[in-house]
């Protein structure tokens, strides 16, 4: 058990403060300016943007008890956390309500696009695929030390679902993300008849749970692009170069933090090109991001740049417990 605190400890250490040392990108760690060509599809990059998400109602499959855990409010509220964490801005939930009909319609018609008023970028659809529960009954028992256990009513739940992500008003679905996770809990007992207990918050809780499961690639989804807009060579190290950028602290940009360069061709593709790393400070203009020189030929000004919130290597659960 000594062991298991200390490394839980160490990981919840490393996690806090960073496993590296955040590289300094001051004026006097900057050095010539490094020549990079123009992407065709953004040649004159302008400042970053947040994704506007509209959020829909949890569609619960059919499933009774979806409805009677109030399922649907877990996990709208784990969406909306995720995606404003990440820097998105959901859409008024009023306003959704009326465009879902609207977005459904145009989906199933295949029309391929939204005509109404361009009020996001994005549209979650969330389906419920499985809401299940059950107990099972462990009668008392001794075991080889002669220890004595009591009779224990076991309880669980578990839940699934599926997160659509849409384009507007391309309605082109781009993500689709399926959770699942359970939730149990135990109770000594002096009956078999496992029945007093209310489903409701392990329900609940395994919801909210399976949505924690994939918030990493939600909030990395979801998260603000700025653009790259220039280039210095980097005085401290001669084989990383230094990148301007539009994405700035307000954005949620912070020193050491990691990001996705992608690029966009003209035809809407995009596709990731290399990642980097923050350095500090953050400038109110935009955030300086280091890359290896090796990969720097393959950027281009007006090539897209988002935070990375993918979960530590404790897990998403884990991270979400300590704030991360």
């Amino acid at each position: 058990m000594k062991k298991l605190i200390t490394l839980t400890t160490l990981s919840v250490a490393l996690l806090a403060s960073g496993c590296t040392n955040v590289p300094k990108t001051t004026p006097p760690t900057l050095g010539a300016d490094y020549e990079l060509e123009k992407s065709a599809a953004n040649p004159s990059p302008k400042g970053a943007q947040a994704n506007k998400v509209v959020l829909f109602d949890v569609e619960d499959g059919g499933l009774a008890a979806v409805k009677e855990a109030k399922l649907d409010n877990t996990i709208k509220s784990q969406l909306d956390r995720s995606i404003r964490n990440g820097g998105g801005q959901v859409v008024d939930r009023d306003l959704a309500s009326g465009l879902k009909e609207e977005i459904k319609r145009s989906i199933m018609a295949g029309e391929g696009s939204y005509q109404g008023a361009p009020v996001a970028d994005y549209a979650i659809i969330t389906k419920v695929s499985n809401a299940t529960y059950g107990s099972s009954f462990d009668e008392a028992w001794v075991d080889d030390d002669g220890d004595k256990h009591p009779a224990e009513c076991d309880y669980s739940a578990s839940v699934s679902a599926t997160v659509n992500v849409y384009t507007l008003p391309e309605l082109k679905r781009v993500k689709s993300l399926d959770s699942e996770d359970s939730a149990s809990t135990s109770e000594e007992t002096r009956s078999s008849d496992c029945g007093g207990i209310n489903y409701g918050g392990l329900l609940r809780s395994a919801a909210k749970d399976s949505m924690v499961d994939i918030k990493g690639q939600l909030k990395s989804f979801f998260a603000p692009v700025g653009y790259v807009t220039g280039a210095k060579l980097y005085e401290l190290d001669e084989g990383q170069v230094v990148l301007k950028t539009s994405l700035t602290s307000d954005l949620g940009a912070k020193p050491g933090g990691g990001v996705e360069i992608a690029r966009v061709q003209p035809n809407g593709d995009r596709y990731k090109v290399v990642e980097g790393e923050i350095g500090k400070p953050v400038l109110q203009s935009g955030a300086n991001v280091v890359v290896e020189k090796a990969s720097a030929d393959k950027i281009k000004i007006g090539d897209e740049v988002s935070l990375d919130y993918s979960c530590s290597f404790m897990g998403c659960k884990f991270d979400e417990a300590i704030g991360q």
